[in-house]
């Protein structure tokens, strides 16, 4: 069997190298998930075998390495409110940008909402695509995502763009958040 992938779309190709079926979809953006806009598959065959291997194929396609992602948005922008490339990010959007584009799944914008969807570790134990938050439940004041080697993602306002800082000792984060989902 062979299935094909491009952007929003994936194909089956029956054993004359024709499409027999089809899945149109998006990506996961913000909190929607990925979504299903059309589908089609043959009266005869085994539709639940191809089914689940098309969604199986739109969900890995919707998860990037995490290093492509932070290639991406450095230097992008500040914008308040923003999570998109185009029209900047701040570091509610950062985070929900990044956790989209690596986990393929949706997520909040809200920095409290985030740290619910999160399993919460130690700093001892962070690793490269942890979040990271300091502050506390009345002002959240810095988020990021991990990188290795005490760097991380964030927005720096003041310089109005996204970029890579260092974890300064005695700076380290109150909050640190493992995200569940597990990329193959």
């Amino acid at each position: 069997m062979c299935f094909r992938i491009e952007p929003g779309r994936v194909t089956h190709l029956n054993e004359a190298g024709e499409v027999d079926s089809e899945m149109r979809f998006t990506p996961p953006i913000g909190t929607q998930p990925f979504q299903i806009k059309s589908a089609y598959f043959p009266v005869d065959g085994d539709v639940p075998f191809i089914q689940d291997v098309m969604l199986k194929i739109i969900v890995k396609s919707t998860q990037h390495p995490l290093s492509e992602v932070v290639e991406r948005v450095n230097g992008a922008p500040y914008q308040f409110m923003g999570n998109t490339l185009t029209g900047g990010f701040d570091m509610g959007g950062l985070t929900q940008y990044v956790y989209n584009h690596v986990y393929g799944q949706p997520f909040p914008i809200e920095l409290w909402a985030q740290m619910q969807q999160l399993d919460l570790v130690t700093f001892a134990t962070v690793k490269p695509g942890d979040f990271l938050f300091w502050g506390d439940d009345s002002l959240w004041i810095q988020a990021g995502v991990y990188l290795g080697d005490e760097a991380y993602l964030t927005v720096d306002i003041l310089a109005e763009q996204v970029v890579i800082k260092s974890i300064e000792q005695g700076s380290e984060p109150n909050v640190v958040g493992r995200p569940h989902v597990e990329v193959e």
